[in-house]
């Protein structure tokens, strides 16, 4: 499933970051441009939908140059925003089926 299923149309949904993310995405040299790009292209593995305070979704693609990666994001649809929690490189070892899979 893709985030544009969840949501009504993921061009109309402001970005943010929290300070977590960032700091992750900083030490493991993660561009937003690379964020952006999973969230338009990868697929939704994981919903929290009783996440507090908003629903999750884990999201796992590869970017442009097919690095893994996996995005876990809060989706505010009242304010019509998409708040980045955290973004990593999955590990072979925690994840089977093209990291879409917990082992």
């Amino acid at each position: 499933m893709k985030l544009a299923e969840v949501i009504s149309s993921i061009e109309n949904y402001a970005m943010a970051f929290r300070f977590h993310a960032t700091e992750r995405m900083f030490q493991r040299a993660i561009s937003s441009q690379q964020v952006e790009y999973i969230l338009h292209h990868g697929d939704i593995i994981e919903r929290y939908d009783s996440d507090q305070p908003l629903p999750s979704v884990l999201i796992n693609g590869y970017t442009i140059e097919q690095r893994p990666l996996h995005v876990v994001v809060a989706i505010n649809k009242a304010e019509q925003r998409l708040v980045i929690v955290t973004v990593y490189e999955p590990s072979i070892l925690k994840w089977t089926d093209n990291f879409s899979r917990r082992t």
